[in-house]
């Protein structure tokens, strides 16, 4: 029998790939109908500031999360770079950046959840007090109170929000990672595989993808340990994803580890959404791409196919309201 699969290419392939998909009732018609606003759509905001040398910028997020982004990196980082040099970043499978503490993650980003309270500052979890004063237009007075005692008054500007406010609402908060689903095809072959794991764990629908590569390779019992070290160095398990409505993008995967990127409507009416990992070139090649989202009730699929010599892989990311 012809071996239509070279397991080894195969490998390849898989860890140069970041690959999504979504498959959902009623796709073509873009996103749903609108949920409803989550509770800090209101005062979420993303201020860039313009007048320190720690800060770039602090963002609230629509579901109680806040991202300090720290002068330390131009583009968003996500698992580290010298343990994973070939795997491509993609919506999701990105290089994630490891938790230090409870809120703090190497590189240059710090993240938590927060409140408001009665007086109107915002408590940042595990961090401090943030009060944002408003001094003329989209300009803000940011002080900052850590829990050390520390603290900064800065200067920050308002960043816009996006455009496509029903559809917009209805996608930016937090979601949870449900179902993967992936399906391979090869030309000239069709489906070679078609499987799905629970939850976000994509490192193992990867293994199970390269398993069945391997008995259709005629080989017999389970592929090399190598093979498997490979994708569990290369992947993470995706926990939940939030979307907010100023263009950022934040992956939680296993492991406290996360990567923030940005996002984009390129085609609102369709659904369709541009991202990237690179801040100063939203089109940089092999950091970008276009995924397709749906919204129905409390559910979100998201679609990206991917091709490399002459496979194609649809991964279907299904997730639910956090």
């Amino acid at each position: 029998m012809k071996k239509i699969l070279s397991l080894a290419t195969l490998v390849v392939i898989t860890l140069a790939l970041g690959i999504l998909n979504s498959s959902c009732g009623n796709e073509d018609n873009g996103v749903g109908k609108p949920l409803s606003a989550p509770e800090y759509s209101d005062v979420s905001a993303k201020y860039n500031i313009s007048t320190s040398n720690v800060y770039k910028s602090i963002e609230l997020t629509e579901s109680g999360h806040y991202v300090v982004t720290l002068y330390s990196s131009a583009r968003a980082r996500t698992l580290i770079d010298e343990e994973v040099d070939n795997t491509l970043p993609t919506l999701f499978a990105a290089n994630a950046q490891t938790l230090e503490t409870r809120t703090t993650y190497s590189g240059n980003i710090i993240y938590g959840k927060y409140t408001k309270g009665e007086d109107g500052a915002f408590i940042l979890e595990d961090f401090g007090t943030l009060v944002i004063s408003q001094t003329e237009g989209r300009n803000y007075s940011l002080n900052i109170t850590l829990n050390n005692g520390t603290s900064a008054t800065m200067t920050a500007s308002k960043q816009s929000t996006l455009p496509g406010e029903a559809r917009t609402i209805s996608l930016c908060r937090t979601w949870k990672i449900s179902q993967l689903n992936l399906v391979a095809t090869l030309d000239g072959y069709g489906v070679v595989y078609n499987g799905s794991v629970s939850g976000g764990d994509l490192p193992q629908l990867m293994i199970n993808m390269l398993q069945r590569a391997w008995e259709l390779d005629g080989h017999s019992g389970s592929m090399p340990d190598s093979y498997k070290t490979q994708i569990k160095n290369a992947y993470s398990v995706v926990k939940s994803i939030t979307f907010t409505q100023t263009g950022s993008y934040i992956v939680f995967y296993e492991g406290e580890k996360l990567g923030v990127a940005k996002w984009m409507w390129t085609n609102i009416d369709s659904g369709i959404l541009h991202y990237s990992w690179d801040y100063s070139n939203p089109s940089a090649q092999n950091l970008s791409g276009d995924v397709k989202i749906v919204i129905e009730g409390n559910q979100c699929v998201l679609k990206e196919t991917s091709t490399s010599n002459g496979y194609e892989f649809t991964m279907t990311y299904r997730m639910v309201e956090e």
